[in-house]
Formats: structure tokens, sequence, C-alpha cells
């Protein structure tokens, strides 16, 4: 059974990831506090079933044509003036998407919001979801996770080719962040099965559609890679990267990777610009055999793929490799040849020239911090100067909107800003390391960490300003995210300030806590997916066996793993005390499902990782592999939180760490049964 003290203590340490900007509160006074929490929890209620509502016109656009958009808003945008549209329009060719954004204005006396969109060349799908603000909160409507789509017409009964294809594999996960929509194999199914009829010749459909019905059980793996073997031998378009994609990894299922690598060879030979061609270059650079080797290719990539959403992650091996060699001076002397070195880049060798002295031999205290400072400058250059700022918007990947490349590069100026701030904190400089943290946190919004509220409240508390210190105290605990230390700081701040002492201050620490569960649950009631009802039976190595049926009407979590995977034996712990924690109710289930072993008897596997391994709550065995495909499962831990109806509302791929997941899960339930009772 799970400690209760556990717990409590993991609930109000839960982090919650708020959108950016928010603003710290006033020091609030227990009876205001209580009010406030009171106001939103009503607010909650009262708009369970808010959504919004998308009309496109016309729902199926002819190529080249204008669509209209009438967005009418739930409650989470506010009063809100104007909306954005974030617009991905998919074309028969490119992997990727392009983003666009176009304003939703709202006319006087009217509650929808209304825009109009012209189809940029070769689109044949698109997928919308509507962004906005409400007091300074970031606020996104995706329609419950689905997105909102259309298909592109060829004429007037016919949609373009790679129009189905595309709404298909957009049901298939494995997309960016920013328009991925959730997993649903079965209108993946329907989509692929309308585009290869209507256009046989669609290589990629073709094996798409093939690809799906083995994961699906509806075809064998023998009829599978005859299948496959009769797709690539059709005549296919060379110019086009999705087909030379597709084929690739149909001939490397084949065991042909020979063949696979001098197609894709060739096409990227003749697209230099592509992504394929692109993703070869990468694939060379991490065979590099020799420092020298390495760094005469990441200067090239630098200079081939400027907007590469992988050029951040290179420049920062770049930079690693030769700060791990000490080699500071080599560095700084390639940066100047570059073009468009991201501030981040100069961000990382300051903060590294400060906390090792190796870097800067003969160099006293005094000028590591000259030439910290004078590297660090280079990166506010990039943020501060406009034509900086205009090079760092022609870096934004296609497949993102000015938007949402905004919202990311101040979250990455909200790091410099802490590096800055780390700096004056060395040179004791308090007044400034407070500024450029607050302007840290401003940045970063969601993405800042506790460990840099409890900075700057250290700092504030050391200049004397308590009050201060407390509005970033309690700014924290309405985040969920919350330290020993940091509630040590709370408590004393509360005492001196507020006169709050015993049973006072427990009450007022309780109402903020109450207050961050609210907002916890606020943005679940937004982050809520709706998949469509499910079912299947599972067995059990006791030979039980549940229906999903036999425990509609309850709250189910849940979690799909294997024995094989690392991540699923480290939530075992996090499973075992929630499975702890609901063990009196009778309206929810905690259970795992066992799937996707390797070769062998399954239930033998299983046995013998159990005597390792402590699990008292119960496990099932999915034998067909076939049920989790009906859960949009990709990849392991998976886990679910399926309502009294038997629909999916939440899906969390991943495990992180044990308190996170134990108190996020409890959050999930209690949300599911305050609003689906």
């Amino acid at each position: 059974m799970i400690n209760s003290n556990k717990v409590t203590t993991m609930r109000i340490t839960i982090m919650n990831k708020i959108p950016m900007k928010i603003k710290m509160i006033k020091i609030i006074p227990l009876k205001i506090a209580l009010i406030i929490m009171a106001f939103l929890l009503v607010n909650i209620s009262a708009r369970l079933q808010a959504a919004g509502s998308l009309e496109i016109t016309p729902e199926r656009p002819k190529e080249f044509g204008m669509i209209s958009l009438s967005f009418q808003p739930d409650g989470r945008f506010g009063n809100s003036d104007s909306l954005l549209a974030f617009i991905y329009c998919f074309s028969e060719f490119k992997p990727m998407p392009d983003a666009y954004e176009i304003p939703l204005l709202k006319l006087p006396g009217q509650s929808e919001f209304t825009g109009k969109f012209l189809l940029p060349d070769f689109t044949v799908f698109g997928m919308i979801k509507v962004f906005g603000y409400r007091t300074g909160k970031v606020m996104i409507d995706d329609n419950q996770g689905k997105m909102w789509d259309f298909l592109v017409l060829l004429d007037s009964e016919k949609l373009l080719r790679g129009a189905n294809s595309k709404a298909g594999l957009s049901y298939m996960g494995n997309m960016p962040e920013n328009f991925s929509r959730t997993v649903d194999f079965r209108k993946a199914l329907a989509y692929l099965e309308k585009e290869t009829k209507a256009y046989p010749n669609n290589i990629q459909a073709q094996i798409g559609l093939t690809s799906l019905k083995l994961d699906l059980k509806r075809i064998s793996y023998d009829d599978f890679t005859k299948i496959l073997e009769k797709l690539t031998k059709k005549r296919f378009d060379l110019g086009n990267e999705n087909d030379i994609r597709a084929v690739s990894r149909a001939l490397r299922t084949l065991n042909k990777s020979k063949q696979a690598d001098k197609l894709e060879r060739r096409f990227a030979e003749k697209y230099p610009d592509s992504k394929l061609a692109e993703e070869s270059y990468l694939s060379k650079l991490s065979a590099a055999e020799s420092f020298k080797e390495f760094t005469k290719l990441s200067v090239e990539f630098f200079d081939k793929y400027p907007s590469s959403n992988s050029r951040q992650r290179i420049f920062s091996a770049f930079v690693t490799s030769f700060l791990q060699l000490n080699k500071l001076g080599q560095l700084m002397n390639i940066l100047e040849n570059i073009d468009y070195v991201p501030p981040t880049v100069y961000s990382q060798i300051a903060g590294e020239v400060i906390s090792n002295s190796k870097l800067t031999p003969g160099f006293n205290k005094n000028q590591r911090y000259e030439m910290a400072i004078k590297i660090y400058n280079l990166a506010m250059k990039g943020i501060n100067e406009e034509n900086f700022r205009d090079v760092d918007n022609r870096l934004k990947p296609s497949y993102l909107t000015p938007g949402e490349w905004a919202i990311q590069r101040e979250h990455v100026y909200g790091g410099i800003y802490e590096t800055r701030g780390n700096i004056y904190l060395l040179q004791q400089d308090t007044a400034n390391a407070v500024k450029t943290y607050r302007q840290a946190i401003e940045s970063q919004g969601s993405l800042s960490g506790v460990k840099l509220f409890e900075k700057i409240i250290s700092l504030l508390n050391g200049t004397g300003d308590e009050k201060a210190a407390l509005e970033y105290c309690n700014g924290a605990i309405l985040r969920s995210m919350q330290t020993a230390n940091l509630l040590k700081q709370h408590k004393k701040l509360s005492e001196k300030l507020l006169s709050l002492g015993g049973r006072e201050y427990k009450n007022y620490l309780d109402s903020l806590q109450k207050q961050a569960k609210a907002i916890r649950l606020e943005k679940l009631k937004y982050q809520a997916i709706s998949l469509p009802e499910v079912t299947g039976v599972f067995g059990r190595l006791n030979g039980t066996f549940l229906d999903i049926e036999d425990i509609r009407g309850k709250i189910i979590m849940l979690t799909f793993w294997s024995t094989w995977c690392g991540p699923c034996k480290s939530m075992f712990p996090a499973i075992e005390a929630l499975y702890g924690f609901y063990a009196d109710s009778s309206d929810v289930v905690i259970a795992s499902v066992n799937l996707w072993e390797q070769e062998g008897d399954r239930e033998e596997i299983l046995r013998e990782f159990l005597k390792e391994t402590e699990a008292n709550f119960p496990i099932y065995i999915d034998q067909t592999d076939v049920i989790p495909r009906k859960y949009g499962i990709m990849g392991l831990p998976t886990t679910v939180f399926i309502d009294r109806a038997g629909t999916i509302r939440f899906k969390v791929i991943g495990f992180t760490n044990e308190d996170d997941f134990i108190l996020e899960s409890i959050d999930k339930i209690d949300f599911m049964n305050s609003v689906w009772k």
C-alpha cells in the first residue's frame, strides 16, 4: 500500500507544465486565496463539456482554391478579439508539410472568428489547429488531439493523388509534435484503402497499407513479404521523395539494404536540398572516424542545411567536442567563419568558460569572467539586434508556423538569460543576477525549472526583498513545482510577512496547493482526447481473463509494457503505488498488459521476469498483439486512461520518474471522476 504521506508529498511536487508567461501572483491572504480556489473549481465545472468547433468551407476545396474558416471557441481563449489558425499543408512530394498561419477575427457583435486562406501550390491535404492567448498564457485548440483537416479535390468528384494517403499517414503517428494527431489505425486503414482504390499506382500508399495490414494481423508475414516483393518491382516516380522513402523501407524489410542505399544515394545526389539528402549527410556525419573528419563534415553541414531542425543538435555536439579537447581558441576561430551561429552556441561556450578553468590556461578568475561575458555578449547580440533576429527567423523549419517558431525561440532565449544570470551570480552581482533570472522565467515560461525559482528566491531573500521572494514561492507552488527547501522558505516568509503560524499557515499552503490542483485540472480539460470505445480480452498467468466489457462503468488505467523495455521496468514501483492507493476503490481499475515479447513462450518469459521484479498489481497478456493497435499504441511504455463509457481520454507515452507519473495519473483519474461520472 502506498504511504499516505508520500502521496501528499508527491501531490504537491508534481511538475505542472503551465503555459509560458504566467505572471507571479501577489501575496494572497488566506480568505482571498480560498475564494480564488473556489472560483477556479466552479469555473471548471461550469465548462466541463466545452469544445471549440471549426467549420471549413468548402469541406473539400479544389486545387489552388480558397477556404473560409469559421471558428466557434470554447472558454479557453477568454475574451480575445483575434486568434490565429495554424495550417499545415501537405504535398504529395515532400515528407513534411509547409506550415502557415492566418488571423481569425471576430466581428463586432459576433461570437465566431473568421478568416480566409488560399491553398498553396501542390497542397493535397491539410490540418488545422487554433492558437491564441488568455491573460498572457498560450492556449491551443487542436480538436481534442484530432486536429481539423481537409482533403483537396482534383475535380468535382475525385480527390487529388495523395490526399487520402496523407490523411491516412497522419493517423499513424511519427509526426513532429506541433502537428501530431491522436493515432487511429482504423481511420488510417480506411484512408489508405481509398487511396489505393483511386490511385493503384501510388506506391507509398500501397506499401503503407500493406505494412498496416500486417500490424493489424490482417495478413500473414509471408503474404506481407510477397506483396512487398511485387511492389518494389513496380515502376514508381524516381523524383518523388516520398516514393523513394517508401520503396527504400520496403527493400530494407526484405533484407535488400544495398539496393535501398543505392536508391537513396542516387536521389540525394540528384536532389541535394532534399530532406533525404540531409539525412544521408547526417548518417555520414555520425560515422566520422576522427575529430578532423567530424569537424570538416559539421562545418559543411552548417553551410548546406542552414534551416535543418538538426542544426542545434549538431552545433551542440560540435561545440562539446572542441571544449572536451580544450580547443577554445580554435573553436572561436571556426565559428567566426560560419554564417548564422545560433545564440545558444555562444551561451553554451560562455557557461563552460566559467565552470572549466582548463579552457583558459593562465587566466585568473576575473579574466575568465571577462572572457565569458565577451562570448556571452555574442549570444545577446543574436537575441537583441533586429538583423540577427531576422537571420534567426530565416532558419525556421518549414513545418513550424512563425508563431510556433517564436515561442520556441522565447524558450531558447530564456535558457540564455539563465546562463547570464549564473555568470552574474558567480561575480556576486546580485542585482543583475535577479534581473536576468526574471527574464529567464518570463521567457521560459512552463519550462522554467524549480532550481531557477530556488535561485531567485534565495537571492531576493539575501537582498531583503522578502515580499518578492514570497511572490516567487507562491508562483512556484501554483505551478506545482516544490522542493523541501522551497517549502521551508515559503513557511518562513509566510510566518514573517503574513503572521501565519501553525494551523493558519497549513491552511494557507493547502489553499495554494488546491489552486495548483485546480489549474492542473483546468489544463487537463483541454488535453483530453476522445478515441472510440475499445474492447478486448486479455489473459493472465493464473488462467483468468480480463474482458474490458466486464469492467465497463469504471475508470481504467492500463499500462502496456514488455520485459525487454528498460523504462517499463522502471515504472513498476509507480504502478504498484497507484494500485495500492486505489485498492479500496470500487470505481478505479489499475492494471497492465504485457505485449510485443521476443520469440519464445510468452508466459514463461513473463514468469522468469517476475521472479526478479516485484509486481502485485494485475498483469495481463496480449498473445495476439492486435488489441493494442485499437488503442493506437506506437511504443512502450504507453499508458491509457479509459472513462466509464469505454472511451480513451488520455494517453501517456514513455516514463520520466515515479513521483511525476503517480501524481499526474492521480490528476487524470480525479479529473475523469469529476467530468465523466
